[in-house]
């Protein structure tokens, strides 16, 4: 590399600075290694041939002597030369450098000879560096064109799924990538917990039958690299690591790991080569671990750790082919949405492993049942979203119970001791004319609820013309549009007046309700979301909404600042209550907005309170403790609604409207009034009667001595904001 990159230096500036400090002399020369010219000045200066160009060197052996760092003297064509040699870095015989000195030398004395001898040395030096720089040079340039070409590697492998149609193509294209700008004859990724190789073969000199030979290897090399955690090159057949290892394999094996979401090794990228290539280089291994982190960046994105499926980011694209294809080939498929049954007894009882080991078991069941050409997606807790392509309802009826006819021949153990485990399974069908991937799901999510509802290990088909699943379709879509309310701040608070029918202090006391304002701006009453809200556990999102909102406003309006001032009301619901996070919550909210905790009353119904008796009674406790106030809504429809009352620590009941309307026309209903209005007093708590319609029904709640009165008689339901208006310029009004 060194000879022959003397070539390539410019000679002129040497011969010029040669014949100013040696004008005696005839010309000079640069001879390479092998004698051969390179370069020629006489003297005047200009480079020419001259006789410098008949002349060899007569002995190159002596170029490579031990004598070769000093001058030596040659005669030739009545000329004498004086030559020295030019070293490299590793201080090897590149060239010579001739001076002809003229025919003369004889007549020159020692003295002479020796300086024009340095002279030459001083220049043989400086080409030799100038000579060391261009090699230098030349392998920096060979460096940054291998970086480059690893750069090509990097950035052309794209690990964004959304520009492959599956996962799988973006893996394979990384693989193609390693074998190009890597020269393999092999690469690979190894999951051998999965039982899955995937491999590319190069081009000009590939590995043949690379899913033979890697087998034979690769559990002990993952195995290894999943302990270190770190790469690994195996270049000769002496490397002790082809010994522990057992590679029996006659190739050159670099292998990087692939890491999962816990920062697991999940399985090995796997780099092959003939041994008469180049060996693997900490370079290599470098850039393989950038791959490798390629890949684990796209299984992360797209592959579930536990089941080794792929989820629902992955899934996607699969189901919307589906569909594409549905309508441009007049072909149907299948759906299917299968849930574990009961998975959160099975981790309450024998684990969070035993629950792992019941999802894995019926990951495998479902590998086995299903064709090369079906898709299974794991979507977290159980679940899995199975795309049956080409298949109609039947045969898809035909596989769901195929799969559970399998889980039931098949008992599974955790610990020696049975587990029942069981499906769920909702299909729906692909056809001409569907029209989106979130309709199909929204479709297959209907049916399983519908089979979950129906009992343990059943199936459903979601038909359009079943009334129920269209509810419960109706229901879902419910859901998508409360989140996206909560997100875009599409609820509005509301209020209504609570009106003493007794003396009292408080300069207000209402209950807070809320609305929902549609896209065209119109207000949704919440008869038509607090159900699906409810049935898809929305209600503790809404609650604390609602408790953000509410103390906010209140807040910034200079209300709820000092005890005794007002109530204001909250409704809580029976999930709230459940909400182990709720207190917190609401503690932390109070303090951001700095109001009085006496003002504030939350709102259980009845029914809540008896469905969760004791977490109702936790809840009402520690916040009384802080000063909030409680009042019991809705009393008196339940069965023993007072052989409870004594155990709710509450301020407040509120008597259902249901008696409270029919007052004036029914006896009973009187007399229910009458009684919780009486019971309500003996145990020293405030009433409300709801529903109070028209003045004939408040006068007569006024006689039985309810506490207070509310209902559209009392106050329509009125935009939060332009009540405390209205109660803010009265106030003012009674203290002017």
């Amino acid at each position: 590399m060194s000879v022959s990159t003397l070539k390539s230096i410019n000679f002129d500036k040497y011969f010029r600075l040669l014949h100013m400090l040696i004008p005696a002399s005839a010309g000079f020369a640069i001879r390479d290694r092998a004698g051969d010219l390179i370069a020629t000045s006489c003297n005047t200066g200009e480079p020419g041939n001259d006789d410098f160009t008949n002349t060899r060197v007569s002995n190159q052996t002596s170029l490579n002597s031990p004598f070769c760092n000093t001058c030596f003297f040659a005669t030739h064509a009545d000329e004498d030369l004086i030559k020295v040699v030019i070293h490299d870095h590793a201080n090897d015989v590149i060239g010579t450098l001739l001076a002809a000195t003229g025919n003369n030398h004889h007549e020159q004395d020692n003295s002479d000879q020796s300086a024009i001898e340095e002279t030459l040395q001083v220049i043989s030096s400086c080409i030799s560096s100038d000579n060391n720089h261009v090699v230098e040079l030349d392998e920096m340039a060979r460096e940054l064109a291998g970086r480059y070409e690893e750069l090509n590697l990097v950035y052309q492998t794209n690990d964004d799924i959304t520009e492959f149609q599956h996962e799988t193509e973006a893996l394979r294209q990384l693989l193609s990538n390693c074998v190009e700008y890597l020269d393999l004859g092999a690469a690979a990724l190894v999951f051998p917990e999965q039982d899955s190789i995937s491999c590319v073969t190069g081009i000009h000199d590939p590995v043949e039958e690379p899913f033979k030979i890697i087998p034979r290897f690769s559990n002990d090399l993952y195995l290894s690299i999943k302990e270190s955690n770190e790469s690994i090159i195996i270049n000769d057949f002496s490397d002790p690591d082809r010994t522990r290892l057992n590679l029996v394999v006659p190739y050159k094996v670099m292998a990087s790991p692939v890491i999962n979401n816990q920062g697991t090794v999940t399985g090995i990228l796997v780099c092959l080569n003939h041994m008469n290539k180049p060996d693997f280089f900490n370079s290599d291994k470098n850039l393989l671990h950038v791959m490798s982190r390629k890949v684990s960046k796209i299984l992360q994105i797209n592959y579930d750790d536990l089941t080794g499926l792929i989820n629902m980011h992955a899934f996607q694209p699969c189901l919307q082919a589906a569909i594409d294809s549905a309508s441009a080939k007049g072909i149907f498929h299948s759906l299917l949405n299968i849930d574990l049954d009961q998975l959160r007894v099975i981790n309450d009882s024998h684990g969070r492993e035993a629950g792992d080991a019941a999802i894995t078991t019926l990951s495998d069941i479902l590998k086995k049942q299903l064709r090369n050409t079906d898709t299974i997606c794991y979507l977290g807790e159980g679940r899995f979203g199975v795309l049956l392509e080409m298949c109609s309802i039947e045969q898809g009826m035909k596989v769901a119970n195929n799969v559970r006819e399998v889980l039931i021949n098949n008992p599974f153990e955790w610990k020696s001791a049975p587990v029942d485990i069981n499906t769920s399974i909702g299909i729906t069908l692909i056809e001409p004319g569907t029209k989106n991937s979130d309709l199909v799901l929204e479709e297959a999510e209907i049916a399983l609820e519908s089979a979950k509802e129906s009992g343990i290990s059943k199936i459903r088909v979601y038909r359009n013309d079943d009334k129920d699943l269209a509810d419960r379709k109706n229901q879902l879509r419910w859901v998508s549009r409360i989140q996206s309310a909560l997100r875009d701040n599409m609820f509005r608070l509301y209020c209504q007046a609570i009106q003493p029918l007794i003396q009292t202090s408080e300069n207000y006391h209402f209950e807070i309700l809320l609305r929902l304002c549609d896209e065209t701006g119109q207000i949704i009453p919440p008869v038509e979301f607090i159900t699906p809200a409810e049935r898809f556990n929305l209600m503790p999102l809404l609650d604390r909404w609602v408790i953000d909102s509410t103390f906010s406003t209140l807040s910034e309006n200079g209300f709820a600042q000092h005890s005794g001032e007002g109530m204001v009301s909250i409704n809580l619901s029976g999930q709230s209550l459940a909400d182990e996070g709720l207190i917190t919550y609401i503690d932390k909210k109070l303090d951001e907005y700095q109001l009085a905790s006496e003002c504030i009353c939350f709102e259980i119904t009845e029914t809540a309170a008896i469905g969760n008796i004791k977490s109702a009674h936790d809840v009402i406790v520690s916040l009384k403790t802080k000063g909030y106030k409680f009042s019991l809504d809705d009393f008196g429809t339940g069965l023993s609604s007072f052989s409870y009352l004594k155990d709710l620590p509450v301020d407040y009941l509120k008597i259902d409207g249901s008696f409270v309307r029919l007052i004036l026309e029914d006896r009973i209903s009187h007399a229910m009034v009458a009684s919780i209005n009486n019971i309500g007093h003996v145990i020293g708590l405030k009433t409300i009667a709801e529903y109070v319609e028209n003045n004939d029904i408040k006068n007569q709640l006024q006689l039985i001595g309810v506490d207070y009165a509310q209902g559209y008689s009392i106050c329509m339901p009125t935009p939060l904001q332009q009540y405390l208006d209205s109660v803010g310029m009265e106030t003012s009004s009674k203290a002017g």
